[in-house]
């Protein structure tokens, strides 16, 4: 193994710096971390030319190397389009802010090395966060009202980058939005998928049953048949106040670094950029807070002021207006696309919820198979309470605010 990833690594020690070094696998996740990839963390230690020692804390993202995997599903799309945004995109956004003098620049997310693409691999090589000290937070609990705050606040500073570069530099911004694929899409245009995607609806209607929730139920019973068609329709709008969205909010793609205590952040790192897509603000917000914290949504009007003060005071110090996008677009964009959140939640909380022997591995898929026939994942009765809990927090917070 350890050979393999040196010839991963093309060199990157010494371009580093090392005169000499030793490479060591320090790890690998869990099969419901990593569903169409695998991490391989790695520690090169070693010495400089002037005898100094040296050490790189490295993250490998590694693709499935399943050739009917690879032939039949997203994961070619997807690690493509991270390397575009870690390669293109963030970079761009970097110097743009140095540029407009900001002070404390958006870099919220790990350092990234370089990508490589071999035949049935591509690879991504990133600096390991948890040796500065960030870690993840419990993937299946919900995130209290402190961290939902941070999160909102680096989106925020996130999307303010977008609005800004558009505004101002708008062939740069069309150049690196030109080149960004709809994962999400794409994978409801597999086959069967759309049927997938309906049926897990219809499995959370059930749910709602069960649990005596027939006013709900009645509320959102349509999208047991058109839940995939309205999601890909809402994302097909061509919005004129759209951003660079990251795409994949759920708990295990953020990081936290804290100073007194685990209840309050003091900083973010975001990961997972493979389903990162140029469409509105509001689809980052509502996945985001559907998903992972559903216990602060009494606090929605704060929160999304929160949010709105961070953009503001961001893309001021870039240099536009805030008059972009006002709290009051905040507001119609959430009424007119906020469903995305709720129509793909259940979908997604199903992994979220999983215990890890019962996550699907998706290395596992053979010919004449789809990805419907690894969605079948059994939930404890714990964790079916946990799920009733959380979509009903979602589908009332959607009635209240978008009138369903």
């Amino acid at each position: 193994m350890d050979d393999q990833i040196k010839s991963w690594l093309q060199g990157l020690p010494e371009r580093q710096g090392f005169a000499r070094y030793e490479i060591k696998r320090t790890g690998v996740t869990g099969k419901n971390e990593g569903y169409i990839g695998d991490i391989v963390f790695v520690t090169v230690t070693g010495f400089t030319k002037d005898k100094r020692d040296k050490r790189l804390d490295l993250v490998i993202k590694v693709s499935k190397d399943n050739q009917y995997l690879r032939e039949n599903f997203i994961i070619v799309t997807a690690f493509k389009q991270e390397i575009h945004f870690y390669d293109k995109v963030l970079p761009e956004f970097e110097r743009f802010q140095n540029e407009k003098g900001v002070k404390q620049v958006f870099q919220s997310y790990p350092k990234y090395y370089m990508w490589l693409e071999l035949p049935q691999r591509e690879i991504i090589v990133l600096q390991n966060m948890k040796m500065l000290g960030y870690e993840l937070h419990d993937r299946q609990k919900t995130m209290n009202f402190e961290h939902t705050k941070a999160v909102l606040k680096e989106y925020g500073r996130l999307h303010a980058i977008s609005f800004a570069l558009r505004d101002q530099r708008k062939a740069t911004y069309d150049s690196l939005a030109g080149k960004c694929k709809d994962l999400f899409l794409e994978f409801l245009r597999l086959p069967k998928s759309e049927d997938t995607f309906n049926h897990e609806f219809k499995k959370v209607l059930d749910i709602l049953k069960e649990f005596g929730e027939d006013d709900l139920y009645n509320k959102f019973v349509k999208y047991q048949t058109t839940g995939a068609k309205k999601f890909m329709d809402i994302c097909e709008v061509v919005e004129p106040q759209s951003c660079f969205a990251h795409g994949d909010c759920w708990n295990n793609n953020f990081m936290f670094k804290y100073k007194d205590g685990k209840s309050s952040p003091s900083a973010v790192c975001i990961l997972d950029w493979q389903a990162s897509v140029i469409r509105t603000p509001v689809y980052d917000l509502s996945y985001y807070l559907y998903s992972s914290c559903s216990h602060v949504l009494n606090r929605f009007d704060e929160l999304m002021r929160i949010y709105h003060d961070s953009f503001s005071d961001f893309i001021r110090q870039l240099g536009s207006s805030p008059e972009i996008f006002t709290f009051e677009d905040l507001k119609r964009h959430w009424r007119q696309y906020s469903l995305l959140g709720v129509l793909f939640m259940p979908f997604l909380l199903k992994f979220v919820l999983a215990e890890e022997n019962d996550a699907p591995d998706f290395n596992d898929m053979q010919d004449g198979q789809n990805i419907s026939d690894f969605m079948d994942i059994e939930l404890s009765e714990n964790a079916k309470k946990q799920y009733y809990d959380r979509v009903k927090a979602a589908f009332l917070h959607q009635i209240e605010t978008c009138a369903v």
